[in-house]
């Protein structure tokens, strides 16, 4: 998997008018005219695309610290972080663009970088458990904000000011205690009308070549919520029916709930719920 070459000349004239003038600050409004897949392509090598100046832009980990992470690196996992944003603009899209914007569980940025073409840097906020993740965000060059969070949210540790939470492959990992803790502080940290959109693994994930490689067909679960791994760390492999996340969400507030998906990433579903006004 490829993206265009840079000599593709459909836009180039955008992108010498960013090499001359790319400003932090103002990345988003320059950002304005460059479609969403050109960005990241950009972004996959700035210097290539920008060299004059794709130094001012983060950089990607390598390809190693891609694949610990996510299980894919370069090109391939970018087609799939593009179709989480895709389906974020489409869940949030006004949300998104209105901030500031939290992504919880930011890891070294997959997310946040493409973001950036919607969300002023001043905007977005990163946070992350593991100082580990934080120091590959910082190693990259990461613009916005970075912050170390508690395994557990303690009450007001994100503040109410939010107008997106986004949180992707966090959810999937916890164990419920944690899963039920953590959902009801982000929903806090939404201010009245924010929404809160993240990724839950659906039970036919066991059934995962992952998970199950001889493919032997598990039955339903036996029980709503159901974790392997290690509770005392409340870290795992975890999965839900959408019942439950349906009530858990409510529990905490949440309204207009909606659910969306992703062929290409298919135990990885989404859920976007609303903070009354």
């Amino acid at each position: 998997m490829t993206f265009a070459p840079v000599e593709w000349p459909s836009f180039r004239a955008q992108l010498d008018e960013l090499d001359r003038a790319l400003d932090l600050a103002e990345l988003s409004k320059q950002l304005a005219p460059i479609p969403l897949d050109v960005w990241a392509a950009i972004i996959l090598d700035p210097m290539l695309h920008l060299p004059r100046t794709g130094h001012l832009l983060p950089r990607m980990p390598a390809a190693e610290i891609q694949d610990e992470w996510t299980g894919a690196h370069g090109p391939a996992l970018m087609r799939l972080s593009l179709g989480f944003v895709r389906s974020l603009l489409e869940l949030a899209g006004h949300a998104l663009r209105s901030g500031p914007v939290l992504d919880y569980g930011v890891g070294w940025g997959r997310l946040s970088r493409l973001l950036l073409k919607y969300v002023p840097v001043k905007d977005l906020h990163g946070v992350d458990a593991w100082e580990a993740s934080l120091e590959q965000a910082r190693a990259c060059g990461l613009p916005h904000k970075l912050s170390l969070v508690s395994t557990r949210l303690e009450e007001g540790e994100l503040g109410d000011s939010f107008s997106l939470i986004y949180s992707f492959s966090v959810f999937t990992h916890l164990a419920p205690e944690a899963f039920t803790h953590n959902l009801g502080r982000l929903a806090e940290a939404l201010r009245p009308g924010g929404q809160l959109v993240l990724t839950v693994r659906p039970p036919e994930f066991w059934n995962s070549p992952r998970m199950n490689p001889d493919r032997d067909e598990r039955g339903p679960l036996g029980q709503d919520i159901e974790h392997i791994g290690n509770t005392r760390q409340d870290y795992g492999d975890t999965v839900a029916t959408p019942a439950w996340i349906a009530v858990q969400m409510r529990s905490c507030g949440l309204v207009d709930l909606q659910t969306d998906w992703n062929y290409a990433d298919p135990y990885q579903v989404l859920w976007s719920g609303r903070r009354p006004e």
